[in-house]
C-alpha cells in the first residue's frame, strides 16, 4: 500500500499543554487492579486512556476520558467477554473514530480484538488476527484519517510470525506476513514520518540469540534490516520518528556470574539511527554507545557486600523515546531507592537527550511514582510533555495519574557501581550433565526441569518475558 499521498498522521500535531492541570487522577472511582495504560492525547485536548483491570479472576479492558482541566468523564467497559486479556493500545483516527485494540484468550487460542467507538458509540468487537490463533503482542498505528495499522506476533507452522493488516475505511484487507522464516519473531513496534514513511520493527530469537530487526513498508515490503548488533540479546525495540530522523531503542541482556552457582542478567539500554546506509549507534562523548545501565533496583550488589532488592511495580527494562525540537529523548523508569519497598515503592523516570547524535548526560525527570508510560504523540511542547504514572496504596490498589512533566525541573541523576559481575556465555559446557531422555512412540523428547512461572507485574521486567522462558532459558540449561 502506497502512502505518499496519505495524510499527516497524529503524532505529528502540535500540543499546547497551557491549559492543562499538572496532575488528573484517571481512575479515582475504580475497584479493580488497574495496569498496563495507554494513552492518547486527542485534538481538543482531553486524554482518552484504556487499561487492564482484574477483579475476581477476570481481566476486563476499561477507558476514560480525562478533560485538560483534568475532569474526568464515565468509566467505560470495552471487553465484551472473556476472563483474560491482554494490554490494551488506543488510536485515534480522526474526529469520530478512535479504536481499542488488545489481544484476548478466547476457547480456541489467543487473537488479537479490535472495538471501534463511532461518534461516541461502541461497535461490535471484530477478531484482526481472524483464524490465526495464537495472536499475540498487538500493536496499532493512524496511517491517516481512514487506514490504520495492526501489527501482531502470530503462531504459524510451529513459529511466532509478525503479522500486519490494514484498516482501510470499513474495510479489513487481509493479513501480511512481514517477518522472515528465520526463529520466532515477537513484539512488534510501529513508527510513522510527517512524510508518510512507515517502519516496522521486532525483535526475534535464532540461533541463540534474540536482534532487533526492522523494515520499510512505505510502498510495500521493504528489505529486512538489522538493528542491534550482532551476536548479542537484543529485545523490546521502540521506534520513532522525528525532524531529525528514524529512531529505535531496545533492551540488551547479558548474561554474568557473581560467584558458584550465582548467575544473572546484566540490563542496558541502546539507541540507533538510521541513515541511507542502514543503522548506526548513538554513543556519548567517549564514543560509549550504553545508553543506561539497568542496575539499581533490579540486580544484587555482590561486591564490596551483598545488597539485594525486592520487587517493583513498574517497568525497569522498557525503553521509552520522546520527541523534541532540538533532537530525541531516551527515558526509562529506575527504583528510587535499591533497597525499596516492595508493597510501596517509588520510581524514577531518567532521560537522556541526544542532541546532534550524542547522547548528553542522564538527568532524572519525574520522581515519587511508578510505572511511567509516555502519552501519544511522544513529544515535547515548550519544554513539556504528557505522561502516565502510578502511585501504589496497601490491599494491591493504584491509582494512576496523567502527569503534564517539565523539562525545567529535572535534577541531577546519580549511577551506582556495581561490581564483581563478570561476562558469561551460558550453558557452561564444563557443567553439562548428560541430557535425559525419553521415548514417546516414535519421538524422543529431551527433558528440562525448570521453575516457570513470572509474578504478573511485581517483577516480570527482572524474570524476562515468557517466550524468554521458552526459548533462551530452554537454550541455556
Amino acid at each position: 500500500m502506497d502512502f505518499s499521498h496519505s495524510e499527516l498522521p497524529a503524532e505529528t500535531a502540535s500540543l499546547d499543554f497551557s491549559q492543562f492541570s499538572d496532575d488528573a487522577i484517571i481512575n479515582t472511582d475504580s475497584s479493580t487492579y488497574d495496569s498496563h495504560p495507554s494513552a492518547i492525547t486527542l485534538a481538543d485536548g482531553k486524554t482518552c486512556v484504556a487499561w487492564t483491570a482484574f477483579k475476581a479472576s477476570r481481566d476486563q479492558i476499561l477507558l476514560r476520558f480525562i478533560a485538560a482541566n483534568g475532569t474526568p468523564g464515565p468509566l467505560q467497559t470495552v471487553s465484551q467477554e472473556g476472563d483474560v486479556h491482554g494490554h490494551p493500545t488506543v488510536v485515534s483516527l480522526n474526529e469520530k473514530d478512535l479504536w481499542v485494540i488488545w489481544s484476548a484468550k478466547r476457547p480456541e487460542g489467543w487473537r488479537v480484538l479490535g472495538r471501534l467507538c463511532r461518534s461516541g458509540v461502541w461497535q461490535k468487537t471484530v477478531s484482526i488476527s481472524g483464524k490465526q490463533y495464537q495472536a499475540i503482542h498487538p500493536t496499532a498505528i493512524r496511517v491517516s484519517r481512514h487506514v490504520m495499522m495492526v501489527a501482531w506476533s502470530g503462531l504459524q507452522q510451529s513459529r511466532f510470525r509478525i503479522q500486519t493488516r490494514y484498516l482501510q475505511g470499513i474495510r479489513w484487507l487481509s493479513p501480511r506476513t512481514e517477518s522472515d522464516t528465520e526463529g520466532n519473531a515477537f513484539r512488534p513496534t510501529l513508527a510513522l514520518n510527517r512524510d508518510s514513511s512507515l517502519w516496522l520493527a521486532w525483535d526475534q530469537y535464532e540461533q541463540n540469540h534474540y536482534r532487533v530487526v526492522g523494515r520499510n513498508l512505505s510502498a510495500g515490503q521493504g528489505p529486512i534490516e538489522s538493528i542491534s548488533p550482532p551476536d548479542m540479546h537484543c529485545l523490546q525495540p521502540t521506534l520513532l520518528y522525528t525532524e531529525q530522523g528514524l529512531y529505535a531503542a531496545w533492551l540488551q541482556k547479558q548474561d554474568v556470574l557473581g560467584g558458584p552457582g550465582v548467575v544473572s542478567q546484566w540490563h542496558t539500554l541502546h539507541v540507533a539511527k538510521r541513515s541511507d546506509d542502514g543503522w548506526h549507534p548513538i554513543a556519548d562523548a567517549e564514543g560509549n554507545p550504553v545508553a543506561a545501565e539497568l542496575t539499581q533496583g533490579l540486580m544484587a550488589q555482590i561486591e564490596p557486600q551483598p545488597v539485594a532488592t525486592s520487587g517493583y511495580l513498574g517497568r525497569r527494562t522498557m525503553p521509552m523515546l520522546l520527541a523534541d525540537e532540538k533532537g530525541i529523548w531516551l527515558l526509562w523508569e529506575r527504583k528510587t531507592d535499591h533497597r525499596g519497598s516492595t508493597a510501596q515503592p517509588r520510581g524514577d523516570l531518567v532521560g537522556r537527550q541526544i542532541l546532534q547524535d550524542q547522547l548528553q548526560p542522564a538527568v532524572v525527570l519525574v520522581q515519587g511514582k511508578v510505572d511511567y508510560h509516555l502519552a501519544h504523540p511522544a513529544q515535547i511542547s515548550d519544554g513539556k510533555f504528557a505522561a502516565l504514572a502510578s502511585n501504589v496504596y496497601p490491599g494491591g490498589r493504584r491509582l494512576y495519574h496523567r502527569l503534564v512533566c517539565d523539562l525545567n525541573q529535572q535534577t541531577p541523576f546519580q549511577q551506582g557501581e556495581w561490581r564483581g559481575w563478570r561476562p558469561a556465555e551460558l550453558p557452561i559446557q564444563a557443567e553439562l550433565t548428560e541430557r535425559r531422555q525419553i521415548q514417546a512412540g516414535e519421538k524422543t523428547y529431551q527433558l528440562f526441569w525448570a521453575d516457570m512461572h513470572c509474578h504478573n507485574n511485581l517483577s516480570s521486567d527482572a524474570e524476562g518475558e515468557p517466550d524468554e522462558l521458552n526459548y533462551y532459558a530452554r537454550d541455556r540449561a
